[in-house]
């Protein structure tokens, strides 16, 4: 029979993450304590700038990644397809708008294409 031993939980090392940026501040703290503020803030922008970058692009993905799979890609409730007829944007917006008050419907949720064209060759 095997004994179990309890080991308490290891302290965190200095590599973790929380210590990393802590080394950071402190660093950044050190070296700016006899500078003004803005002193301090070129420093920081000079010295920094790729942090703050790769913050603010990390940031921006997970924002836009949820805000895609969250609110993005919405289905209209009803689409119509113009074929061979020429009609300009403005037209088709007001037809979707009219559409969309007559059947009770949201006018984002309407879309009238008139882009489309029927080819048949040389007949």
């Amino acid at each position: 029979m095997r004994a179990v031993v309890f080991r308490p939980p290891r302290e965190k090392d200095q590599g973790s993450d929380r210590m990393i940026i802590r080394n950071y501040l402190d660093d950044i703290k050190e070296k700016t304590k006899d500078m003004s503020v803005k002193e301090k803030v070129a420093y920081v922008i000079t010295y920094y700038w790729y942090h703050i970058l790769i913050i603010v692009s990390i940031i921006a993905l997970i924002f836009f990644t949820v805000r895609f799979y969250l609110f993005g890609n919405v289905r209209p409730e009803f689409t119509c397809v113009v074929a061979d007829q020429a009609m300009d944007e403005e037209t088709a917006e007001q037809i979707a708008g009219k559409f969309a008050d007559m059947a009770g419907l949201d006018p984002e949720h309407v879309e009238i294409d008139p882009d489309y064209l029927f080819s048949y060759g040389d007949v």
